[in-house]
């Protein structure tokens, strides 16, 4: 069994009956490796040193300063070492409350014995809802061992655990495991306790991507976690449908809110179910205006939705209506038309330049070709974004999902909450 990625086997939550007291993290440096060097057995050897970060070579506070080892192994080729060398310091530089021991009372929460019974070496087991007095993240594990304890009136397993963070890594289009980490972020601002717009200045590497599928994404600043939902600010109205369809308009088309067809994957709540009338060529539903002064005539937009249809459609496209000042319709931007196929989340994304006079704009998820009225079909987070990719780049985000509230100064460093690495 691989310990890559593995889905949570056992979840439990403080504030519910299975988990056993004591459960207290351990702020230790037991299995801190920063420097390490292999040697193949009757081979040569390998160095991985971790030269930046909270756990790195460097003095305190820049780092924890050296903790090297040395390892002999037996593996097949000298090429291997470099890697495995890197994997191992990795691993030792978890920048993480460790939880040694996992208790689990399963004669108070019988309803845990199916899946506690099937746990094996390498399983992945999460705590939830954690009071204030411990880290605000949810705790992740992976199961090293145990020790079961039956007795008349008592059952109990007490695990030995190591983190599962590290074992997360990388996998090609998969929406959970292909996001990199940046090269170096900070705040170009500061930002209130209750602020939801950021403003983020890449110091090192390329900048945040602002391409629409990529978020949303969950970014650590300052030790509060936030969730990109947009690379930029938003122009339009309840973009994600989370509880209401207020602000949305059918044109020859009606439009409702769903809750049968949502983007699981991405957390959404709700959907824009969009209902052909039938009989005209096109149609679909359309944000209300930004409102005056939003749009900047010559300046890039980038309109993107996640469009999805439980049949397939062959004409599905985003568009922008341009207004002036006092709402006169100026003309339509049109995105390239695509074929949903069926049963499928579909990324539509395109940029369009603002024309003279612009002053506000909707954004639409349209459908051409006339439909009949049973080929309904769903949208869900329709955007209209000023082009963002040059640092510094505003983020649209939601505060403290980690329960962390707090304001932070310029500078405060930015990165990925859960970064993708490379599998060994």
């Amino acid at each position: 069994m691989s310990l890559y990625n593995q889905p949570t086997a056992v979840e439990l939550s403080y504030g519910r009956p299975g988990l056993a007291a004591p459960f207290e993290p351990i702020d230790d440096d037991q299995q801190t490796v920063n420097d390490l060097t292999i040697t193949r057995e009757g081979g040569s050897s390998a160095r991985s040193v971790v030269e930046d970060g909270p756990l790195s070579v460097q003095d305190p506070p820049d780092g924890v300063g050296v903790y090297d080892a040395s390892v002999t192994l037996n593996v097949a080729r000298d090429e291997q070492l470099s890697d495995i060398a890197a994997w191992r310091t990795h691993v030792g530089t978890v920048d993480e409350a460790r939880y040694p021991r996992l208790g689990i009372k399963l004669h108070k929460a019988p309803a845990l014995i199916p899946a506690v019974t099937e746990l094996d070496l390498g399983d992945h087991v999460s705590v939830s809802s954690l009071p204030a007095w411990l880290p605000p993240d949810d705790v992740h594990i992976l199961v090293e061992g145990y020790t079961e304890t039956i007795e008349l009136l008592r059952w109990r397993l007490d695990l030995n655990a190591v983190p599962e963070s590290p074992w997360r890594v990388g996998l090609v289009d998969d929406l959970a495991h292909d996001r990199v980490d940046t090269g170096g972020s900070e705040l170009a601002a500061a930002m209130g306790a209750g602020d939801t717009i950021l403003s983020v200045a890449t110091t090192s590497g390329p900048t945040w991507t602002s391409r629409g599928e990529a978020t949303p994404i969950d970014l650590m600043v300052g030790g509060e976690r936030v969730r990109v939902t947009t690379v930029g600010k938003v122009l339009t109205a309840n973009p994600f449908i989370s509880s209401s369809i207020a602000g949305w308009n059918g044109f020859q088309a009606t439009v409702a809110r769903s809750t049968a067809v949502v983007h699981a994957e991405l957390g959404a709540a709700g959907s824009i179910l969009i209902t052909p009338d039938g009989v005209s060529a096109g149609g679909g539903g359309g944000s209300d205006l930004t409102g005056v002064g939003t749009i900047t005539p010559g300046a890039i937009y980038t309109a993107m939705m996640w469009a999805y249809s439980p049949g397939g459609w062959s004409n599905i496209l985003v568009l922008v209506n341009w207004h002036d000042a006092g709402g006169a319709f100026l003309g339509s931007s049109v995105g390239t038309s695509h074929a949903l196929p069926a049963g499928t989340w579909t990324h539509i994304q395109a940029d369009f330049t603002a024309p003279a006079s612009a002053s506000q704009a909707t954004v639409w998820a349209w459908h051409g070709s006339t439909p009949a009225a049973s080929n309904v079909w769903y949208a869900w987070a329709v955007r209209l974004v000023p082009a963002n990719s040059t640092s510094p780049q505003t983020m649209t985000v939601e505060r403290s999902i980690n329960g962390v509230v707090k304001a932070h100064g310029a500078g405060t460093d930015v990165r990925l909450a859960q970064p993708t690495f490379i599998a060994l």
